[in-house]
């Protein structure tokens, strides 16, 4: 049985990942997260207050979050209930000393929203890449290139020699199983793409479409995602400093930054490549056909 459900996760997943999120820096990744968390750690040690931890079949109206949960491969997830977890952020991840969930009021009576959020974080947990969601991917590469190095391997193309300093912290942190799992994977190193801003893009594109496929709302996950799109808020915050420095440097001619009338949801879509991303795959054929053996493995069907 266990064994049937391992295939049947695995077989979810490689249909609902997104391009490149899979392959060799999937299968090598789960050797650096804890040097890592060591070089970009967490501010979210523990569950925040009042936070108790949930048994499976305890809140039947999180009994979706534990499905889910095992679906992905996760099963064994510590979840928890806390109301000191906001309703516009209903799920935080907690990475150390082990992967949590931990989830606010809203998601026990869960809209749409909600669960697009609580669906795109275990998507998060599930590649265990709970760093990419604070940390600009490309900023990785030191890490995949201590990686090669510890393999014995010559360093990837476009990848450079990480600095004493991460050396140094990698090898404290890295553990002898993690090491020579990375050995056996030395000849790979050579032919293999690394490129980790394309692949940290990729795996919190997957992790979004988990969350639509939770939400069951095209519409209403599209714009959660471009509400939540750090690319979005990045180019407002641009142009709003781009406006500053113009009006410093003595030109006239540039009006002073004005909050005016909010975007339609329309323009934010438009504007959220991410979100674009979501409408696309709802477009698409896999899609429809993973909602479809989802709604038949709930009414257990064959």
């Amino acid at each position: 049985m266990q064994n049937s459900s391992r295939r049947v996760a695995h077989t979810f997943w490689s249909k609902l990942a997104y391009p490149g999120s899979l392959g060799f820096r999937a299968e090598i990744w789960p050797h650096l997260v804890e040097a890592a968390s060591a070089l970009f750690p967490s501010a979210a040690k523990a569950p925040p207050g009042r936070a108790r931890r949930l048994e499976p079949g305890a809140e039947p109206r999180l009994a979706w979050v534990f499905a889910t949960a095992a679906t992905c491969g996760i099963g064994g997830l510590h979840i928890y209930l806390s109301p000191a977890v906001p309703d516009a952020a209903p799920a935080l991840i907690i990475e150390e000393p082990e992967p949590a969930l931990v989830l606010g009021m809203a998601a026990l009576e869960a809209q749409a929203t909600t669960r697009f959020l609580v669906g795109r974080a275990l998507g998060v947990l599930r590649a265990r890449a709970a760093v990419i969601d604070r940390v600009e991917p490309a900023a990785l590469a030191p890490l995949f290139a201590c990686a090669a190095l510890t393999a014995g391997a010559a360093l990837p193309p476009g990848l450079q020699r990480p600095d004493e300093s991460t050396e140094r912290t990698v090898g404290k942190t890295m553990s002898r199983r993690d090491r020579k799992a990375l050995v056996l994977q030395s000849s790979r190193f050579g032919f293999e793409s690394i490129e980790p801003a394309r692949w940290g893009h990729a795996v919190l594109r997957t992790a979004d479409r988990l969350g639509l496929m939770l939400a069951g709302d095209v519409a209403v996950a599209a714009r959660a995602a471009a509400h939540t799109d750090p690319v979005r808020w990045k180019s407002a915050v641009r142009k709003t400093a781009d406006r500053l420095a113009h009006m410093l440097a003595g030109d006239g001619d540039v009006a002073p930054p004005q909050p005016g009338a909010p975007p339609s949801p329309l323009a934010e879509l438009r504007g959220s490549e991410r979100a674009l991303d979501l409408v696309r795959f709802a477009l698409g054929d896999v899609y429809p056909a993973l909602r479809r053996d989802a709604e038949r493995e709930g009414e257990g069907r064959p």
